[in-house]
């Protein structure tokens, strides 16, 4: 009888110990279940009002990025195609976020991070991450709704993130100083906007009322008033606050064709510094870039070499330096840009460097704006570092020429990150098939839209930088 009631007392306990972990169980469970609804409920909050993605960083594919979406001090990233209109709400479940409210092409993505607290994305990509876009000059806002739209549609197949395009004063203000024409403007900002697209905006040339007497005629004269010229800056600025955080003043300064009478590093400083300050005023965040300086040379004619206009914004703006940035065109074409060579505008890119250093301007780095090779043109097609008796403006590179340039620069780029912060290659297509002048073969596209090889070059750098 001892034995049998030692044996119920036993298998009591067993029993009793069996339900004890059926209950701890069943706990662990539903305490699981819990978090996950807790999880999903904090994340639904975000949906009660519309949002606004970023595109922040490139994927695995030219078309694929990584959005953030903020709102309430929260955060998601998630994996997603580019749309070309931003979505309009989200609704999140367990592990889908599902981006409704764009064009029939809405789609379901994977969350990539779960819920966190942190504050909202930066507007722009790091610039330590490459800042690579197309120089597209002065006819943007001269292109259809239409055209834009197919022109930024191809920048985002390209991989892109952004474009540098004309801000054009004389466009805009060319009656006087009380009128304003804004509608092509308007209308570029707010597509490349729209795309995901960031603007670098070229505030350049002068309306006929503002210009020097010396140079009435020219729509490259300097203004006859710098604070003139800054004040219509400051009211871009202000316009685009937006929509436009980054701007260049002017576009080769230091070369006649576009500084008219003559390329002065004094009276370029004045334009510079006044422009300066009233885009602070307007937008403290903003970035201002000085003017593209070219690869001219010291000579007769009216050029300043980069190295020596550098030198001289540095001396006449003593301790107060009124840029944010240097931008550069380092164009070499028929040359390589390892070609050694002092003349070679690539060699020269470590001098201003040194020269940036040397007043205390480390921390600035240098926007390659603009750099490219034409590829058709009136007379004969050159190899790279065939230099003997090339003529600019009538002579080109084949095609193969083109992309080995662009290679070579990507290389030295990679190499250089640390100070160098963009490369904008110069242009996305192609002008015309017009061979009288090499000005309108300068594309990774061909005019008919089809790729040459530097397109690929290109597109590959971009999507694995």
């Amino acid at each position: 009888m001892k034995n049998i009631n030692n044996i119920n007392r036993g298998e009591k306990a067993n029993n009793l110990a069996r339900v004890r972990v059926l209950f701890l169980f069943l706990f662990v469970i539903f305490a699981i279940m819990y978090s996950f609804r807790a999880i999903n409920k904090e994340a639904n909050k975000l949906v009660k009002e519309p949002y606004s993605p970023k595109a922040l960083y490139h994927g695995p594919s030219p078309n694929i990025a990584i959005y953030e979406i903020a709102q309430n001090n929260k955060k998601i990233n998630v994996l997603g195609l580019e749309m070309i209109s931003p979505p309009r709400m989200l609704t999140v479940s367990n592990s889908i976020v599902e981006i409704s409210g764009t064009p029939a092409n809405a789609q379901e993505i994977p969350i990539i991070d779960s819920l966190t607290n942190t504050t909202s994305a930066p507007e722009t990509r790091p610039e330590h991450v490459g800042t690579f876009g197309v120089a597209a000059g002065g006819g943007l806002p001269y292109f259809k709704q239409s055209d834009l739209d197919s022109y930024f549609a191809s920048l985002l197949d390209l991989g892109i993130t952004w474009v540098r395009w004309d801000i054009d004063w004389q466009v805009i203000q060319n009656d006087n100083a009380n009128t304003y024409n804004w509608d092509g403007v308007d209308m570029v900002a707010a597509t490349a906007k729209r795309y995901g697209i960031n603007s670098l905006g070229i505030i350049t040339y002068t309306p006929k009322w503002a210009r020097l007497n010396l140079c009435k005629n020219d729509w490259q004269c300097e203004p006859a008033d710098p604070k003139t010229f800054g004040h219509f800056a400051g009211v871009v600025a202000a316009r685009y606050k937006d929509s436009i955080s980054h701007f260049e003043i002017w576009n080769e300064p230091n070369y006649p064709f576009f500084w008219k009478p003559t390329p002065s590093v004094s009276s370029y400083a004045k334009i510079l510094k006044e422009a300066y300050l009233e885009i602070k005023n307007a937008n403290p965040d903003a970035i201002v870039l000085s003017g593209g300086l070219a690869p001219s040379a010291d000579d007769a004619e009216g050029g300043i070499s980069p190295i020596t206009f550098l030198t001289g914004l540095y001396v006449l703006s003593s301790q107060s330096k009124y840029f944010d940035a240097v931008s550069f065109h380092p164009y070499t074409y028929p040359a390589l840009p390892s070609y050694e060579a002092p003349w070679n505008a690539w060699q020269q890119m470590s001098v201003l460097h040194q020269i940036m250093i040397s007043n205390n301007d480390a921390n600035k780095k240098i926007w390659i704006t603009e750099v490219g090779a034409p590829t058709s043109g009136p007379t004969t097609a050159f190899n790279a570092n065939q230099l003997s008796s090339f003529v600019y403006g009538k002579n080109f590179m084949t095609e193969t020429a083109q992309s080995e340039i662009l290679s070579d620069g990507l290389d030295y780029f990679a190499e250089n990150k640390d100070w160098l912060a963009s490369y904008f290659f110069y242009s996305l297509r192609d002008n015309d098939i017009a061979t009288s002048t090499p000005e309108n073969f300068f594309g990774l596209l061909r005019h008919d839209g089809s790729k040459k090889p530097s397109y690929n070059v290109f597109q590959s750098f971009v999507s694995a930088n």
